[in-house]
């Protein structure tokens, strides 16, 4: 699966988590306006690892701005996206946003819907076959994996022995 990367501008602080002062930068930077709302909707998706759907992120909006709509989430969502702060997922059908843009992979739960990301430093240095670069112009590539997370089969490992 190849995907375009967005650049954007460096927000990132020390710990790598970026900070309100560092949104705030760097959308300026890219001639944004900076309100609370974007600032909390950035904050729930940079501070989360389990790539939420925009539902989630208004259920979540909504438990500290309870006035926000789901408008709002959705718009800014969009704008996040094409500032490349955010990146897009869309896993059989389902859309789920990402609030890691660097180089990394992925893996979809086929079971429960969970997404993990993975490091895959071999497939990242692998030149691309002639049959891609007849494509066009790479901008990045992206790996999905499918398959069922440890958790569900523990589980279902776990069940198994009950019956």
């Amino acid at each position: 699966m190849i995907m375009k990367k967005q650049q954007r501008a460096d927000i990132s602080a020390p710990n790598g988590v970026p900070g309100r002062h560092d949104l705030r930068q760097a959308c300026r930077a890219a001639g944004l306006k900076v309100t609370h709302q974007r600032e909390i909707i950035f904050s729930e998706i940079v501070n989360t690892t389990d790539h939420p759907s925009a539902e989630m992120l208004f259920e979540r909006v909504r438990e500290k701005i309870p006035s926000v709509s789901r408008d709002t989430v959705y718009r800014t969502l969009s704008m996040l996206e094409d500032a490349g702060f955010v990146s897009r997922l869309t896993l059989r059908g389902a859309t789920r946003f990402d609030g890691d843009v660097s180089a990394h992979h992925h893996f979809f739960c086929t079971q429960c819907g969970a997404v993990y990301d993975f490091d895959w430093r071999e497939f990242d240095s692998l030149a691309l076959p002639e049959t891609a670069k007849a494509c066009g112009d790479v901008a990045s590539s992206r790996v999905v994996l499918e398959g069922i997370c440890r958790c569900c089969a523990e589980s279902e490992d776990n069940g198994a022995g009950n019956a």
